[in-house]
């Protein structure tokens, strides 16, 4: 890793700026990518509509391209975003987990992860969410690749309407029909700030 978007005097780290987008590989199917240079994504976000009834899972899966020298991983991951739910019952839970993968090509191993429940109220819900990952000192090899995913999850659905759930994975953050930065506070911009250990 050549540069570094700021330096971490406390913990020795080099910390670089991802943003999660979406594109096509060269076989022309969809994938999730993190980049350290801001691009257009192929999709502002994910957003998903389900009957009444059924319940709602947004989990995509951004990945680095593998690495092409050996780095070690190890302090404070800032993941920045903005989700959203929309719902008609009060009382149903959702499930909101941000996770750091190593992946050696066969095996992923999860680095650290933010799990939570939360329970929207009536009507669309968004919410500003930064996720602060405490990760232990991981090894990555030539080839291995660092996997970030973001869930959001509906557990039970009781409502007599359609569900709504959005994810915004834009770089540019644009506007999408549910996030909209351009009117709002919220973001369709998703960033994660990872920390790699430097010799200072």
């Amino acid at each position: 890793i050549a540069s570094y978007d700021f330096i971490n005097l406390v913990e020795g780290t080099g910390v670089i700026d991802f943003y999660a987008g979406k594109g096509t590989d060269n076989d022309g199917d969809d994938i999730y990518f993190l980049s350290s240079t801001v691009m257009p994504s192929k999709e502002g976000g994910i957003e998903s509509s389900v009957a009444s009834g059924d319940a709602i899972t947004i989990s995509p899966v951004f990945e680095l391209t593998p690495f092409n020298s050996p780095q070690v991983l190890q302090g404070t991951a800032i993941i920045k975003f903005t989700y959203a739910a929309d719902q008609d019952h009060v009382s149903d839970v959702w499930e909101l987990k941000v996770a750091l993968y190593h992946f050696d090509g066969s095996t992923e191993t999860e680095i650290a992860a933010l799990d939570k429940r939360f329970y929207p109220g009536s009507g669309l819900d968004k919410t500003n969410e930064t996720a602060v990952l405490t990760c232990p000192k991981t090894h990555f090899k030539i080839g291995d690749i660092l996997r970030l995913n973001v869930r959001v999850r509906q557990t039970t659905s009781t409502g007599s309407s359609n569900h709504i759930a959005a994810l915004g994975h834009d770089p540019l953050d644009r506007d999408g029909t549910y996030i909209t930065p351009s009117s709002t506070e919220d973001y369709t911009q998703m960033k994660a700030s990872i920390p790699f250990r430097v010799d200072l």
